[in-house]
């Protein structure tokens, strides 16, 4: 199963997400009172909020495609289609939007069409998301994983689809909707018919997060904390009662805050991702260098490293050494006192030429399971000077070989 779908490990991301979601109740209770508090009207706000919630719910959409093609985990696919919708709603509705580009807005919307693509958009969210849920409910209880995919790429695709087709259906209808706003106060009676449809689509979603989930794994823990700020979002904006009010501007920033925290978490996760990939990484490459038993290098980083220190002694024109250090009868060692005995040896004799190689220059390695091959940069007898003698117990005796090879030569 994907990482961001795994069970915590830790109790430290409850923490954090209750912590984020106790401060966004918090917030929403403290700005309640004073919702309806007008405030300047700023044109360029809504542009820029409705543009960094369409980059982050895109981006949000395209993580989750990358962690559904990677995992093949239907639940991915399906939320990916929620931000998706999200993603050209929020498109459309800074295009519309009256102020914006336009006094009355483009694509020829009329003054209802901004506050019924908001319906739409607050609305269908929850909506996708309950489908997401409902798709992760039937993974859970392995009802054909096959179908399922399916069904995840149907929603994957149906989400942005969906969302054109009802900005479709509300533009074209500019003239026959109910009204839901007049000037800059959108308190009329089917505002209020419409509220229970989008509080009940946001509550159903909280509620099936928290009873299909359990919020037992990082990703819908941290949707619950995103549809709980939706909601936030949809009752300070109801309390607000107009546009450019207290409340107004404090739901359209909690909906950047909705958009956000699963993006943040993705985020989180792939860094993660990338950290195991990374300490993965250097572990193979040391187990390709060295010597699983005594840490020295293995014959692999010899070969590579020896033809560098050749140029190197040709282009500082010293002398190198090569020495060849072989364990007497160490089968006989070996067969004597046990396996054991000759490991802590050989891991002996190789801690103690490792303690003589202390310039960069110098190499060793250690050959099947009783030579060791040492290049050492200079001449032979002071590199045999810097080898210790007694580095084994006293019934292990040692043979050296040496060469040296000097430029010139």
């Amino acid at each position: 199963m994907s990482g961001i779908l795994s069970t915590h490990e830790s109790a430290r991301p409850i923490y954090a997400a209750g912590f984020v979601a106790g401060l966004i109740v918090l917030a929403v209770i403290a700005l309640l009172p004073e919702a309806r508090m007008p405030l300047p009207v700023i044109q360029p706000f809504l542009p820029m909020y409705v543009t960094t919630v369409f980059l982050i719910d895109g981006m949000t959409a395209y993580l989750l495609i990358i962690q559904y093609r990677s995992s093949r985990e239907p639940f991915l696919g399906s939320l990916a289609g929620a931000y998706g919708f999200v993603m050209v709603v929020a498109a459309v509705q800074v295009l519309i939007f009256p102020g914006a580009f336009s006094a009355g807005g483009l694509l020829g919307a009329g003054p209802q069409t901004a506050p019924w693509m908001w319906l739409v958009w607050h609305t269908g969210y929850p909506v996708f998301v309950l489908a997401a849920l409902a798709v992760q409910a039937m993974r859970l209880h392995a009802e054909g994983s096959e179908g399922l995919r399916r069904v995840s790429g149907m929603l994957m695709i149906g989400g942005p689809l969906a969302a054109l087709l009802l900005a479709w259906i509300v533009i074209g209808g500019r003239g026959r909707l109910p009204q839901l706003i007049a000037g800059n106060a959108y308190h009329t009676r089917a505002d209020f018919e419409a509220w229970p449809v989008v509080a009940s689509a946001n509550v159903m979603a909280m509620a099936a997060c928290l009873w299909i989930t359990r919020l037992r794994d990082l990703l819908s823990l941290w949707v619950g904390v995103a549809l709980l700020t939706s909601i936030g979002d949809a009752v300070l904006m109801l309390c607000a009662g107009a546009r450019y009010t207290l409340g107004w501007y404090a739901g359209q920033l909690l909906s950047v805050v909705s958009s956000s925290v699963v993006l943040c978490v993705l985020i989180f996760e792939f860094a993660q991702l990338y950290d195991r990939l990374l300490t993965s990484s250097i572990g193979l490459t040391e187990r390709a260098l060295y010597d699983g038993l005594t840490g020295a290098f293995n014959r692999g980083y010899f070969i590579e490293q020896f033809p560098r220190e050749m140029r190197r002694a040709v282009r500082e024109q010293t002398p190198l050494s090569l020495l060849m250090i072989d364990v007497d009868h160490f089968k006989s060692y070996n067969d004597v006192r046990g396996h054991q005995m000759g490991d802590a040896c050989l891991i002996a004799i190789v801690g103690a030429i490792r303690k003589a190689t202390r310039r960069p220059g110098d190499l060793s390695r250690v050959m099947a399971a009783r030579n060791s091959r040492w290049c050492c940069r200079g001449p032979i007898r002071r590199a045999l000077r810097s080898w210790p003698r007694r580095c084994v117990r006293k019934s292990a005796s040692l043979r050296c070989g040496a060469a040296r090879w000097r430029w010139g030569w």
